[in-house]
């Protein structure tokens, strides 16, 4: 909240739980934490992995649709990590993927084949694709030249207080 009050308008990521996707009152709760912050929808994204959506995926794909109609955004989050595959993405309501960091600190020829192809598939697909584990400038280079949409990892910033993010830096 006192980021959006100094004007620095950055989403803040929440991983959610396989129970807590199931939830059919979620989109009430949400609903009612962003409206006693002042915040819009659009200041909340929402992380689930594959695993939130293997106890009821009819219940957790209403959620997130319904989340996701109101304006929240969602992503899939360690893709590549386990089983979940493209094919199985095409009825999930999702803005983006986050390619796990296993797959983006690979960069053998194949490793790099393979990423390449994930963070195309994904755009193909109108997904935005993060990059986990981005940890040096040659990672951050490769991501950059597959063209991912943005990055995660210690090389960007080490973890810090809310504080300490400003707008004028």
């Amino acid at each position: 909240m006192i980021w959006h009050s100094d004007g620095l308008r950055i989403p803040v990521s929440v991983n959610l739980s396989g129970r807590v996707v199931g939830d059919e009152g979620l989109l009430g709760e949400i609903t009612e934490l962003l409206d006693e912050r002042g915040l819009s929808a659009s200041a909340l994204v929402l992380e689930i992995t594959e695993t939130a959506l293997i106890t009821d995926r009819r219940q957790a794909i209403e959620t997130l649709q319904s989340l996701r109609t109101n304006g929240v955004r969602i992503e899939l989050d360690d893709f590549g990590s386990g089983y979940t595959s493209f094919g199985s993405l095409h009825d999930l309501p999702l803005d983006g993927l986050k390619i796990d960091r296993s797959l983006v600190v690979d960069t053998t020829g194949n490793g790099t084949r393979l990423l390449a192809a994930t963070i195309e598939n994904a755009q193909n697909r109108g997904l935005r694709v993060v990059a986990e584990g981005v940890e040096d400038a040659a990672t951050m280079a490769l991501v950059r030249e597959l063209g991912c949409d943005t990055a995660q990892g210690f090389h960007i910033a080490r973890p810090m207080l809310s504080n300490d993010i400003r707008s004028d830096e």
